[in-house]
């Protein structure tokens, strides 16, 4: 688990750390933006999440096979993680 998340690959501007996280079984975290300087609208705080439409059903968890050719994506339900720590997605 990473304890410190930043913006940027030379980490040098923070966003916060590591609120909470369950893995494995589950695979989420949460991250607290603790940079009032940073933008963070609605949305979600993390890469790789999957939707329909607008709406945000899955967190990428990892997958099999090759991106091309097929293979198996596996996801964490938005919903069980935002409801293990009392947020949501807007």
């Amino acid at each position: 688990m990473v304890s410190t998340w930043y913006a940027n690959s030379s980490q040098t501007t923070l966003i916060g750390p590591t609120a909470g996280s369950s893995f494995p079984g589950n695979d989420y975290a949460l991250v607290r933006y603790d940079n009032a300087a940073l933008s963070h609208p609605g949305g979600f705080t993390a890469a790789n999440a999957l939707y329909d439409g607008t709406k945000a059903i899955g967190i990428t968890s990892g997958g099999s096979g090759n991106c091309r050719t097929g293979g198996t994506t596996f996801f964490q339900p938005v919903t069980e993680a935002a409801s293990a720590y009392g947020v949501t997605v807007y």
